[in-house]
């Protein structure tokens, strides 16, 4: 029996029959052409551009036929890639001024653009990658005369595979599909979107994977325990079999309190609400069971267009998500800088970029661009429950500058007769020490707080987190981080007003212990981990979790408090 291990993506158990998907091999013709033949070169390329935007197109109309959002958002995504001036610009400067074959143009193009994102140290922004190679890679299969062939055929359950899956293809997953092992891929990807959306078990990340296994091998994905056993013995089967019934039991008990409250035995309510990129992924939240939206990062609809997004086209977007119904869909102006760029637009070099120039210093700076989004949020919200939240606020003149120009949007639309929500909320996202610092102050001038835990965590204890070498010291469960979340708490429960959390640390039950008992009133997180943390919710007695706080507020080290918060969720069927 061979044992291998990854990162694990949606957990879940699953036994069956390997089937290998290898990427058919892309053979580049790197012979220059003739002068002579650039206009033929050319003509070509308009050719294969189109039929790969009439491809895109029927299969994102298919998608929305079907009601699958996210394969939907994907294929739209991938239409306005195809159609991008840089990427085509590009290939066609190489087929005029380097006499590229028309393949090798395309080609080399793909690697720049890559390169580029490659470069970004956002996980999710590094996943986007996979989009250029897709559509770069649909423009060389036309070229090459290549068929592109999904997942239909397969009739019978299956574990794919693969040394990692495009985003077209992750679309395309049937219900034969019981697993999905990948030797790359991170847990941002759009296969980790997909494998989450429909339940499929995934772990990404097996190095060498391809070369332990065949087609028909019996293999086990359990990753839950982070484990791939190939070749099992008979106990071993038998072992799992009987824990993946067991698993099934748990997850039907957890669909039966979907439709239930999120509140602790002794009353307590918590808002659980979804994190999500798109509008598409608001119907996640709503089929796993939030309420709401906690974080709509709205930087993916920027990064994902050619241009500065038009209010017509935010409003469309912002609208679909405000239309599920849910109770809040609390939207985050742009978030850009750092490490996310956008192609038509170039920030200056920094030498400390995630301590300059983004996010709302950007936005504050860019009032057309603000404002186009404001009012695009603000149209939205005459649609269903909508708030706006700024993200990076420093200090209380943003706040007011920012709530300056929303006022004027609204006397705007006022003027032009468009609706809005008059009673629209506003809140800051607090992420920075000095907000918690003068948090009492911030929390007189919004409706609510919501703490990024991922960017106060990094603020905090000076660490960058992708930094393998430092990455052991960003602990969200650092005694000073979890004084500053209580800070942030008392100040706003002061003046009856709500704290959420949006980081990743909202969708773990061992956190979400803590969280409770601080005074969190809303958690936001991963729409697949909803029910499981719900379910843990509804065993516990919030004066319990409020006396488990304040031991864990009195601990010195990060290690103390870890091991209380595991001694407590082992109390707990979860």
């Amino acid at each position: 029996m061979i044992e291998l291990s990854g990162i694990p993506v949606y957990k879940g158990i699953e036994i069956a029959p390997v089937l290998l998907h290898q990427e058919v091999e892309l053979i580049i013709n790197t012979t220059p052409i003739e002068k002579q033949q650039i206009d033929d070169t050319l003509h070509r390329f308009e050719s294969i551009h189109n039929k790969a935007i009439r491809e895109l197109e029927a299969l994102k109309d298919k998608a929305e036929a079907a009601g699958q959002g996210e394969a939907a958002e994907i294929f739209g995504a991938h239409l306005m890639m195809a159609d991008d001036p840089m990427l085509n610009g590009k290939i066609r400067e190489l087929i005029m001024k380097k006499l590229y074959s028309l393949e090798q143009a395309i080609d080399e193009t793909k690697k720049e653009i890559m390169g580029m994102f490659l470069s970004i140290e956002d996980d999710y922004l590094k996943a986007r990658v996979a989009d250029v190679e897709d559509v770069a890679n649909r423009f060389l299969k036309l070229a090459l005369g290549i068929e592109t062939k999904g997942f239909e055929e397969i009739n019978e359950e299956v574990i794919l595979v693969a040394k990692d899956l495009k985003p077209s293809e992750a679309s395309g997953l049937t219900k034969f599909i019981k697993g999905i092992l990948l030797e790359e891929g991170s847990q941002t990807s759009h296969v980790a979107i997909m494998a989450k959306a429909k339940g499929i078990p995934a772990i990404v990340g097996l190095s060498g994977i391809l070369a332990q296994v065949q087609n028909g091998d019996q293999i086990i994905l359990d990753s839950i325990q982070n484990k791939v056993l190939v070749h099992p013995p008979e106990d071993e089967l038998l072992h799992y079999r009987q824990q993946r019934d067991q698993l099934l039991a748990k997850r039907q008990k957890l669909d039966a309190i979907k439709g239930t409250e999120a509140i602790t035995k002794d009353g307590r309510h918590i808002k659980l609400y979804g994190n999500i990129g798109t509008s598409a992924e608001a119907e996640y939240v709503a089929n796993y069971g939030g309420k709401g939206v906690g974080l709509f990062r709205t930087e993916f609809l920027y990064m994902n267009s050619k241009h500065f997004p038009t209010e017509e086209e935010q409003f469309k977007e912002y609208k679909k998500a405000v239309e599920q119904g849910l109770e809040d869909v609390i939207i985050r102006t742009l978030d850009i800088g750092g490490d996310k760029h956008l192609p038509y637009y170039e920030f200056k070099e920094e030498e400390n970029p995630f301590l300059g120039f983004r996010a709302l210093r950007f936005t504050l700076a860019n009032t057309q661009i603000f404002k186009t989004q404001l009012r695009a949020i603000l149209r939205a919200s005459a649609f269903g429950k909508a708030s706006i939240m700024f993200p990076m606020v420093s200090s209380l003149e943003e706040v007011r500058k920012a709530k300056e120009l929303l006022e004027i949007c609204k006397e705007e639309l006022r003027k032009e007769q468009l609706g809005f929500d008059p009673g629209l909320c506003t809140g800051i996202m607090i992420e920075i020490p000095s907000a918690v610092i003068i948090a009492d102050l911030l929390i007189e001038e919004v409706d609510f707080f919501s703490i990024g835990t991922n960017d106060l965590c990094q603020y905090t204890l000076a660490v960058d987190r992708m930094n393998k070498d430092v990455a052991y010291l960003y602990q969200p469960l650092h005694p000073g981080i979890l004084r500053l979340i209580k800070q942030t708490v008392d100040a706003a429960h002061a003046v009856n007003k709500e704290v959420g959390i949006c980081g990743e640390m909202a969708g773990d039950a061992v956190n979400a212990l803590a969280l409770i008992g601080l005074g969190i009133d809303e958690l936001s997180m991963s729409p697949a981990v909803i029910p499981e943390i719900k379910a843990l919710i509804r065993q516990t007695s919030y004066e319990e979790l409020k006396t488990l706080a304040d031991r864990i507020l009195n601990c010195k080290t990060t290690d103390d408090i870890k091991t209380i918060l595991n001694q407590e969720v082992e109390k707990y069927d979860h």
